[in-house]
């Protein structure tokens, strides 16, 4: 199968979004304790962003499968074979 760039560019916007988001946003977290308002309000908004990886993930999934002309059970058959 081919490679699609806007498909990997995708993935890879994604991954590190699941990257900030375990990682980034603790530091963030601990920084905002302060009463500093402008780093609240951007941990605020990297935690919400960050949010939107997982259903990008979904979102590339389906558009990979879309074109497939394969049945479920056919698709199920594969992967219980593994």
């Amino acid at each position: 199968m081919k490679k699609k760039l806007h498909i990997e560019v995708l993935r890879i916007i994604a991954i590190f979004l699941v990257i900030f988001n375990h990682t980034g946003t603790v530091g963030f977290q601990a920084y905002t304790q302060t009463n500093n308002k402008k780093l609240y309000v951007l941990y605020l908004f990297m935690a919400i962003i960050c949010k939107i990886a997982v259903p990008i993930f979904f979102m590339i999934s389906g558009a990979l499968l879309l074109g497939r002309e394969e049945s479920i059970i056919e698709v199920y058959k594969k992967r219980i074979s593994r």
